[in-house]
């Protein structure tokens, strides 16, 4: 089945539209998953708070959503950017905004990173214990 442009746009639109509400009901009831590195290990994984993060990035409360979880809040500009570039190319089947190409260090060094913050947020002592969300 071909959609053409505007076809693609609304069902685009209206699929991102339920998920937002749905996100919102969702947590507006408590029905955030759990971690379950934490729930098994009680540890607090590189992951662990980024849903509660991502919900209040939405809402715009950015010192609240940092404490949830740092790493995930300076990546999100990546993640939108590279959601609205998908977007665009699913819509209108080309590249309208420029690609994001990194390295293979770039890559190595943003898994190293990820790992560095999630042992370095389960360490009990200040500063490190800032990095732990406030309640998972």
């Amino acid at each position: 089945m071909k959609f053409d442009t505007g076809k693609r746009i609304f069902l685009s639109v209206a699929i991102a539209v339920v998920a937002i509400i749905a996100f919102f009901v969702l947590f507006y009831f408590g029905l955030t998953p759990k971690c379950p590195v934490f729930q098994r290990l009680h540890i607090y994984c590189g992951g662990c708070g980024a849903t509660r993060a991502l919900f209040y990035l939405l809402q715009g409360q950015f010192s609240t959503a940092f404490r949830y979880n740092l790493l995930f809040c300076l990546a999100f500009p990546f993640f939108a950017f590279w959601a609205i570039q998908a977007w665009l190319h699913y819509c209108f089947q080309k590249n309208i905004l420029p690609t994001l190409k990194f390295s293979r260090k770039t890559g190595i060094f943003l898994i190293v990173l990820f790992i560095a913050f999630m042992l370095l947020r389960n360490l009990p002592f200040w500063p490190f214990s800032l990095l732990a969300p406030p309640q998972i």
